[in-house]
């Protein structure tokens, strides 16, 4: 039996990062900033900040004030990668349309360790950085690990009566790779094992976003007093025919694959969703991983991207 490789998530929170933004909804995302931009003085919550990726694409933004963005995470690792980019921020290139004035403050930014679900279903345990109204509360790729109705309960408190919150790449229930697989029915066979398992997901009793979190977290908002604005499609779609890039993003493209396949495949052998396959299942994960490691794997994942404000009401 071949062991699932390790798997360094802050390393592939930074891979990840050109594709996310590539994949954001075009939309959802022009009317999130366009909202946040008119705030004076935005003050903004980051939940699952991870490396910060969020917040370095909101710093590109022409923010009114003296914006305030705290970003909140459970790993300190990855809060440490992030804490020393935005160390280097003063070196970062000015938002393209940043107006030429020497008096507008840069933004205040905090960064802090806090287990989200046990913030959500304990007030005890929230701290003083989750406690300040906000304008604006974002969560990435995120919605899928935590139990829905309790997050957006403690979202809705932390929100300002009209404040926004945007959900991105929220999974949607389709993973594949490209190009096909020897036995293509075996690998589709897998990766609903995948998604299954997903769904049996709990966090701390209850259940999760699961495999169809955009979906979910759409009905979820409207039973927990949020308006959604907009919704819209945010796939991951990775060609496996393609030009050469450059060095780095070949890496990133190879960190990126290799830690999905093994995320999965260590999911359905924890799992034990394929009994008697335990062979079967080594030789997929062998061949996929050689294949993402001379950069020739494709891949599509879909996602789906929400922007939603809390009601003045309830």
């Amino acid at each position: 039996m071949t062991s699932p490789g390790v798997i360094d998530i802050p390393a592939y929170l930074e891979a990840k990062f050109p594709l996310d933004s590539a994949s954001l909804n075009r939309r959802v995302w022009r009317r999130f900033r366009r909202r946040l931009e008119a705030l004076p003085d935005p003050r903004l919550l980051d939940l699952g900040t991870g490396t910060g990726a969020m917040l370095r694409r909101c710093l590109a933004m022409h923010l009114k004030g003296a914006p305030r963005l705290i970003g909140v995470d459970s790993d300190e690792i990855s809060l440490g990668l992030a804490r020393r980019r935005f160390e280097a921020l003063p070196a970062e290139p000015r938002p393209p349309r940043a107006p030429r004035t020497q008096s507008a403050p840069a933004p205040a930014i905090r960064l802090v360790r806090i287990d989200l679900l046990g913030a959500a279903l304990h007030p005890q345990r929230r701290g003083k950085a989750a406690r300040m109204p906000f304008d604006c509360i974002t969560a990435h790729a995120l919605m899928d690990l935590l139990p829905l109705s309790a997050v957006l309960a403690w979202v809705r408190t932390l929100l300002c009566p009209g404040g926004l919150f945007y959900a991105s790449l929220n999974y949607q229930g389709l993973t594949r790779f490209f190009p096909a697989w020897t036995d293509p029915a075996f690998e589709a066979a897998l990766l609903a094992e995948y998604d299954r398992s997903m769904e049996k997901r709990r966090a701390a009793g209850l259940v999760t976003g699961g495999s169809l979190s955009g979906s979910r977290l759409c009905a979820a908002l409207k039973s927990q007093g949020f308006r959604v604005l907009v919704h819209g499609r945010s796939d991951w779609r990775l060609r496996h025919r393609g030009r050469a890039g450059a060095k780095e993003d070949k890496t990133r493209r190879r960190v990126l694959c290799e830690t999905l396949l093994t995320m999965i495949y260590r999911e359905i052998l924890e799992s034990r969703a394929m009994p008697g396959r335990e062979d079967k299942l080594a030789l997929w994960y062998q061949s996929r991983l050689k294949t993402a490691r001379e950069n020739r794997l494709g891949l599509r994942v879909r996602h789906l991207d929400i922007l939603a404000v809390r009601s003045a009401r309830r």
